[in-house]
């Protein structure tokens, strides 16, 4: 049995097969795995997002959440429809048009489970990532009802 295991092992090794003592098929794999599994797609090299950055964003965690990806993507193009806010009087941010206060509450009462599926999402409410990830957290515990375009 031991000949057997080690023999698995090797061969998995030799050839890249993914899931064997965790080793990625390839360097390639390595970095796309990570981008999946945390839902983080901010285009590397740029200090800005991009709209398919957090189109992507929105879902992969649409998708972890068993929320509607497509009833998402419509809050989001409802609420701003692009990631930046644009000069405003109002007291609503990010993509998701969070209250400051309503994010920090959101954000404390999903960030454990935000943490082990996501891996650190920052506390701030002008942090893309964080106020997708939250909203999207939030809808899939308690629904849509808080954005009015829902």
């Amino acid at each position: 049995m031991k000949r057997a295991i080690v023999l698995v092992a090797l061969v998995g090794l030799t050839f890249g097969v993914s899931g064997v003592g965790g080793v990625p098929a390839s360097g390639s794999d390595r970095g796309r795995g990570w981008r999946q599994e945390q839902c983080q797609f901010k285009n590397v090299g740029s200090r800005l997002w991009s709209e398919s950055d957090v189109e992507r964003t929105i879902r992969c965690v649409a998708s972890k959440q068993g929320v509607s990806a497509t009833q998402a993507l419509s809050v989001y193009g409802c609420e701003t429809g692009h990631p930046y806010e644009a000069p405003h009087t109002d007291s609503y941010h990010g993509p998701m048009q969070y209250a400051v206060s309503t994010f920090k509450g959101q954000y404390e009462n999903v960030k454990r489970e935000m943490r082990r599926r996501y891996g650190h999402v920052v506390k701030r409410v002008h942090n893309i990532r964080a106020n997708v990830t939250v909203a999207i957290m939030w809808a899939s515990r308690h629904g849509w009802g808080p954005w009015s375009c829902a």
